[in-house]
């Protein structure tokens, strides 16, 4: 990188000037701390947060451009790059890319100040460019250097433009010290910038710098003030000469624009040389045919070549007036020269017109002609599409024997696959055929020999195609043939829909009743709970049994009970039940399990055989809690007396008397009866 080096006034005042004639004056960029802060956030591609985001955008609405993606890439030598490409001369931009070497630096707002002077040189690459201003590559980088200050991003460009980096101090740029300090004392000037605001939003070394070099007593420096001690002659002669300075590079410039277009039409004239070969081929849309037939208009007449022979011409004869011009002026001739430049102005204007009109039919013309190259392309697409649509149906087509297999081996336990038998056949014969490969397999050799006919160089064009159909002949043969296929793959779908609908239908049954068997399990331990209670309230009856009075048909429910609790009974037929139930529900889930494996050396149970044990299990089930619910309901009403005559001993003897009494009664009877037999 250079160092302070010396002071190149002409170029800078040249340049500059040009910069400005070409893209405008822009106000200054005021980086603040804020947006050194969101920026130093910059990320890898597509990371970016929003705060970055916001920095990045005040920039590009500083230079009035469409963003573009800016992000950290990794191995990158040079501290930043625009990328781009062309199109009918046109730049498009594609994204700025800073070396992910600057990540390094821990301090965020420290790596913003780094970031914010690497994205100043590559943003002004892309504004320049989208101007039209390319040349050489060493000379391009100083004039984007130089753009840095027209743009306004010279505050930008100072705070961060030598780095600290791995403990190493880079310096950044392709100016000397001393170019860039007066380039930024030029624009500062230019713009009207008030002195207490020159310094505003720069690091102090940066000031430092500025000022260091603006007070410097050399010759170089004083030369940029020189001005104000010139004589209004000598000030006159100067302002001829700058304006001169900047004639020539618009000249240069323009000439260089001149041999950019020479280029794009022996490139363009090349190409309508093999459309012309085998014009019926590309099937040319009216409004391209006429554009055509107007440029090779234009080259039979040697149109062409006649305007820019002229144009060259004039543009040379400029020169030479211009050293005349210059040499003259050198010597100290200022009257009448601003008239003079008038002139140099007018006819350069005029060049630059017919320049930019020769570059815009030329731009028309090589559109038409990609529209035509495009076909090309277009069907080679499609050839493709159908390749990958086919592979895709083929994928389906191995899913669908998978599925077919194990359905037909378990055939009985899919009312689907046994009711729509023809679905069934319809599927066998799909894949038992070859017909279907042998079609794919004709499609892809067909696809594959077209487009390797397609693939053939331009130039090659008119040998390949001499006696071939029309493009849209390639283009309705491949579309019609992509339809089919996407015909076929919409049809193998469906059958697979159909397929796994069948299974699906069969799990959504086997979780339904995997589902209702957990809910009984749960129940069979409020079962287990309730019956356990029953067994105590039996207890706490039979205890105070002698004044409970209690009725034939109840004595009958707890003789019932009785036999069912302590014999075990209730409790065996309940743990069965659920046995048999978990055995349903691990045979349902291992059903499931292979269904989802597609294993067909084993058998599926139809889901109807497990529904059937299983609701006879559950109406069995629910007789027990039926049953365990009406005990308890008998039991309660002696439980109410139980508990009143706890409360209450007069009650309590009562009811003993009573019963006794009755006990008594019944006993008398008993004697009666058995005193009449004797």
């Amino acid at each position: 990188m250079p160092g302070s080096g010396t002071l190149d006034k002409d170029w800078v005042d040249a340049n500059f000037s040009y910069l400005v004639s070409r893209v405008g004056k822009f106000p200054p960029f005021e980086p603040s701390d804020l947006f050194y802060e969101r920026l130093g956030t910059l990320e890898n591609i597509s990371e970016n947060n929003a705060g970055c985001k916001a920095a990045l955008s005040e920039i590009f609405d500083h230079i009035g451009l469409p963003e573009v993606p800016v992000y950290f890439v990794t191995g990158l030598e040079n501290p930043g790059e625009f990328r781009y490409s062309w199109n009918n001369d046109q730049v498009i931009p594609e994204a700025v890319r800073i070396s992910d070497r600057y990540k390094k630096i821990e301090n965020i707002r420290v790596r913003g100040v780094a970031v914010g002077a690497v994205l100043a040189h590559e943003i002004t690459h892309y504004c320049i460019m989208k101007k039209g201003i390319l040349r050489d590559t060493t000379d391009n980088e100083r004039l984007t250097d130089l753009g840095i200050f027209v743009l306004g991003l010279g505050k930008l460009y100072f705070n961060g433009g030598k780095p600290v980096v791995d403990q190493k101090q880079e310096e950044l740029g392709y100016l000397t010290t001393l170019n860039k300090v007066y380039a930024f004392m030029k624009y500062q000037e230019q713009a009207k910038i008030p002195l207490d605001a020159q310094t505003v939003n720069l690091s102090p070394e940066a000031v430092q710098l500025i000022t260091f070099w603006k007070g410097k007593a050399n010759t170089e420096i004083k030369e940029c003030l020189r001005r104000e001690s010139l004589s209004e002659k000598e000030e006159k002669k100067e302002d001829l000469l700058v304006t001169g300075r900047v004639l020539d590079t618009s000249i240069r410039h323009a000439l260089l624009d001149l041999k950019a277009a020479r280029s794009s039409l022996t490139t363009t004239a090349q190409n309508q040389a093999i459309i012309n070969q085998m014009h019926t081929f590309w099937d040319i849309h009216l409004r391209d045919d006429q554009v055509m037939g107007e440029f090779m208009t234009g080259l039979q007449t040697a149109t062409f070549d006649q305007d820019i022979y002229l144009m060259s011409q004039t543009l040379g004869g400029l020169q030479q007036r211009l050293v005349r011009f210059m040499s003259d002026v050198g010597a100290g001739n200022v009257d009448g020269k601003k008239k003079i430049i008038a002139e140099f102005n007018k006819s350069l204007a005029g060049q630059q017109d017919q320049i930019q009109s020769l570059r815009r039919q030329i731009s028309a013309v090589t559109a038409a002609q990609d529209r035509c190259f495009n076909k090309v392309g277009a069907v080679r697409t499609v050839l493709s599409d159908t390749q990958q649509h086919i592979h895709s149906c083929e994928k389906i087509l191995e899913v669908i024997r998978a599925r077919h297999r194990f359905l037909s081996k378990n055939h009985e336990a899919w009312h689907q696959y046994i009711d729509e038998r023809n679905l069934a056949v319809i599927i066998a014969n799909l894949i038992d055929s070859k017909e279907q490969e042998t079609y794919f397999s004709d499609i892809i050799q067909q696809s594959a020999k077209t487009d390797k006919l397609l693939s053939c160089p331009r130039h090659q064009y008119h040998a390949t195609f001499k006696n071939a159909p029309k493009i849209s002949e390639y283009t309705r043969i491949a579309q019609s043939r992509l339809d089919s296929v996407l015909e076929i793959e919409r049809t193998l779908d469906s059958f697979l829909a159909i397929q796994k609908g069948i299974t699906d239908e069969y799990l959504e049954e086997v979780n339904l009743l995997v589902s209702h068997l957990h809910s009984i399990q749960a129940a069979h331990t409020i079962n287990k709970k309730d019956l356990d209670d029953v067994k105590i309230r039996q207890d706490r009856i039979f205890k105070h049994y002698h004044w409970l009075n209690i009725s034939a048909s109840d004595e009958k429910v707890f003789s019932e009970i009785v036999q069912a609790i302590y014999s075990s009974t209730m409790e065996t037929e309940m743990a069965h039940v659920i046995r048999v139930l978990t055995d349903i529900g691990n045979a349902m889930q291992s059903d499931a399990s292979r269904i989802h494996d597609l294993r067909e050396s084993e058998k599926i149970i139809p889901v109807e055989i497990h529904s059937k044990e299983y609701r006879k299990m559950a109406e069995g089930f629910q007789e027990f809690h039926s049953r365990i619910m009406w005990w308890r309901e008998v039991q309660q009403n002696y439980i109410d007396k139980i508990n009143r005559g706890e409360k209450n001993s007069f009650y309590r003897i009562k009811e003993t008397l009573s019963g006794r009494i009755r006990r008594l009664l019944q006993e008398i009877h008993h004697w009666q009866k058995a005193g009449s037999k004797k």
